[in-house]
């Protein structure tokens, strides 16, 4: 029997399909960890730079070791 809208199955029980949460645009963080590609150049330093001042804990993929260095030194 298929579940109506997204709702999943857990312990034989069906739940109720549950809306989207509502956006208003601004960037709302849940669970503070992001993964950043490009973290130490251009815009993957920014988006680096503004996830951290948000308290949220940042792995950066860099490929220069000194530019990763670099970019540690400005967050500090």
């Amino acid at each position: 029997m298929p579940l109506p809208g997204n709702a999943v199955p857990r312990h034989g029980r069906a739940l109720p399909a549950q809306p989207p949460p509502a956006h208003d645009g601004a960037m709302h963080i849940t669970t503070p960890v992001a993964l950043v590609t490009g973290g130490a150049r251009g815009i993957g330093h920014e988006v680096t730079r503004q996830l951290a001042a948000a308290d949220c804990v940042v792995y950066a993929g860099v490929r220069d070791p000194e530019r990763a260095a670099d970019t540690i030194a400005a967050l500090a």
